[in-house]
């Protein structure tokens, strides 16, 4: 039989066969050698990996939309004027920088099986302390680079506003098309997993907009160039079912940025990409880190009442899409002022500090409200570090949302409750009391009772009580 273990070092998964429990093997992406678990210790291996199995799924079927968006059909394709037609943009011959495009493709692994070796055994894990901990102190978020270019003046008043629920959630109320012949970018939502920004595909057709895009990596926000590879966004839903992953498609016309080259002259150097209609297969380049080159932004469009197309693209960073909004919009107009309170009441120095891969898992099984901004996550005991993100709690301010296995739910914490707390030596279980009814939540190490009971403690309808 083969099971699936990870390597203790670089955590890739690899395949060995059961009757390899107890011998040495040797990872052949990072070549650690480490012991194979004995059976006790694959079966949990073996949980964990079906609980990855089960998150994956969940996964899949929340993005069943976008992995079919490349199927639909041709009369949702925004339909351009010919070549010799007129666009309203009017473009100088200077900025027609049509290239003929290529074709390439790559395949992506399967996961590695484990080289069997012979040699001494890696030592054993030690083990945590129990002392309960003061929670961290968080710590205040720098501002973001939004520095115009040159003095802005301000905008006459536009079809934009910003209004605030009961919950204090921002609603953005915007037109793509407000301000009629200049580009303009539309906030679609906000919420702690990023910032989704509207804008009309008109647009694409203008190089000068095309090189809009901060030189940033659009995950992590960083700055340093030579970190930093462009690719162009890919609206996969306008590819009539040619482009089924954006990955491909960036990896095939990803660039690295030399030394004094500016996002305008990486605008001219790209290729059309190969398989969208125009104005789609113009490419608007982004950045990101080397690094992160395996993550991608999600990008679609959206046929508006108006006939017109608009082209939505999610980023990962609130703040490098704060800073394009400024280089489009200007500072003055009201969507840049709710952007900038709705960025810097959700930015969260707590979710920021996580690892990337426990982030990742973490948004499968609890999605951010638009406004609502994560506190803490706490890891269920029974799960390694290495399995951070697959089961826990995580606290907002507004909601205590709990996964284990196929025990999931999300708690109001603006209704009345208690929360239960029964210790077991280095663990406590956690339980949910409201209304006469006790749930289960979590299973937590004793260390991280004091933090959750920190988040709590300011809540005044809502008790923490301790059983024996």
């Amino acid at each position: 039989m083969i099971t699936k273990v990870h390597c203790p070092r670089c955590h890739t998964p690899l395949r060995v066969p059961e009757s390899a429990s107890g011998q040495a093997a040797r990872c052949p992406s990072c070549r650690q050698v480490f012991k194979v678990p004995e059976p006790e210790e694959l079966f949990e291996e073996t949980i964990s990996t079906w609980i990855e199995d089960d998150l994956a799924a969940m996964e899949n079927h929340q993005q069943q939309y976008w992995d079919n968006i490349g199927r639909r059909a041709s009369r949702f394709r925004h339909i351009m004027p010919s070549e010799d037609a007129d666009v309203s943009l009017r473009l100088t011959e200077a900025e027609a920088d049509d290239v003929p495009p290529t074709e390439s493709g790559k395949a992506t692994p399967a996961a590695p099986a484990a080289e069997k070796v012979a040699g001494d055994e890696p030592a054993a894990d030690s083990t945590a302390a129990t002392t309960i901990k003061e929670p961290k102190a968080k710590k205040p978020k720098d501002k973001p680079r939004t520095t115009p270019r040159g003095p802005s003046k301000k905008r006459p008043a536009r079809a934009a506003s910003a209004s605030t629920s009961t919950k204090g959630a921002v609603e953005f109320n915007m037109d793509v098309t407000s301000v009629g012949d200049r580009p303009f970018l539309a906030v679609e939502t906000c919420t702690a997993a990023g910032v989704t920004l509207a804008f009309d595909s008109r647009w694409l057709e203008h190089p000068r907009f095309r090189a809009s895009v901060p030189l940033c990596c659009a995950v992590t926000g960083e700055d340093a160039i030579e970190k930093l590879r462009a690719r162009p966004l890919v609206f996969v839903d306008q590819s009539g079912g040619q482009i089924r992953s954006p990955q491909v498609v960036e990896a095939k016309y990803e660039q690295r940025i030399l030394s004094g080259q500016t996002p305008a002259d990486l605008v001219r150097s790209m290729e059309l990409i190969d398989g969208l209609p125009r104005p789609y297969n113009r490419p608007l380049p982004y950045y990101i880190d080397e690094h992160h080159t395996h993550l991608s932004l999600r990008c679609t469009t959206r046929k508006r009442d108006d006939g017109g197309m608009s082209c939505l693209v999610e980023c990962p960073h609130g703040w490098m899409a704060l800073e394009w909004l400024a280089r489009v919009n200007g500072i003055c107009g009201p969507e840049y002022e709710a952007l900038e309170s709705q960025v810097g009441t959700l930015a969260s120095e707590a979710w920021t500090e996580l690892p990337e891969q426990c982030r990742q898992r973490i948004e499968i099984w609890c999605q951010f409200e638009p406004g609502e901004q994560f506190q803490t996550y706490v890891s269920d005991a029974d799960f390694g570090s290495r399995e951070r993100g697959l089961a826990g709690l995580v606290i907002t301010d507004r909601r205590l949302v709990y996964c284990k296995y196929h025990r999931r739910g999300a708690i109001d914490l603006e209704l009345p409750g208690r929360l239960i707390v029964k210790p077991d030596g280095r663990w406590a279980n956690l339980s949910w009391e409201a209304d006469g009814r006790r749930v289960k939540i979590v299973k937590v190490l004793a260390d991280d009772v004091s933090e959750v009971a920190a988040e709590l403690d300011e809540l005044d309808h809502i008790d923490i009580h301790q059983t024996a």
